[in-house]
């Protein structure tokens, strides 16, 4: 096994998974609790966020509404297209950096750019061929004191 590339299928996923009532719910349910949980989402601090194999940027976008600074990378090169659109859709290009690249190889370059406030690993975990080498990239770009929202 290796890890899991949507390039191909990345519509077919957008419109399978979160296009219908279920993925919706999943979505809303994940951002209640990411908001109840960190209360500092919605005060006036900028935090700076790693989605980590943020995919379709749905969360990723979100948080840049609130104007976090966001790191959002996916393996899959046709998910950030996708994500792009909604980054653009959005208009908060200038809070989103998008980098093509799994976990594990794009920790490196973030972890000397910046460490992070909150980590986001959603959906990926299934998905990968050597979790705990993604648990263990997801921590190495944390500060101290971050939160990671892992799913």
């Amino acid at each position: 096994m290796s890890d899991r590339n949507f390039d191909g299928i990345a519509d077919r996923f957008r419109k399978n998974i979160y296009g219908n009532p279920k993925g919706e719910l999943r979505l809303a349910l994940c951002w209640r609790e990411l908001l109840a949980q960190l209360p500092a989402l919605q005060q006036s601090n900028t935090l700076a966020v790693w989605d980590a194999g943020g995919g379709l940027g749905q969360m990723s976008v979100r948080l840049a509404e609130l104007g976090h600074q966001v790191h959002l990378n996916d393996i899959s090169a046709d998910m950030l297209a996708i994500a792009q659109q909604a980054i653009t859709t959005a208009g908060v290009g200038e809070q989103l950096v998008l980098e093509h690249g799994s976990i594990q190889t794009v920790v490196d370059s973030l972890a000397k750019q910046q460490a992070f406030d909150l980590v986001l690993c959603h959906a990926v975990l299934e998905w990968v061929k050597e979790p705990r080498e993604v648990i263990a990239a997801l921590v190495a770009g944390m500060r101290p004191g971050a939160h990671l929202s892992l799913m």
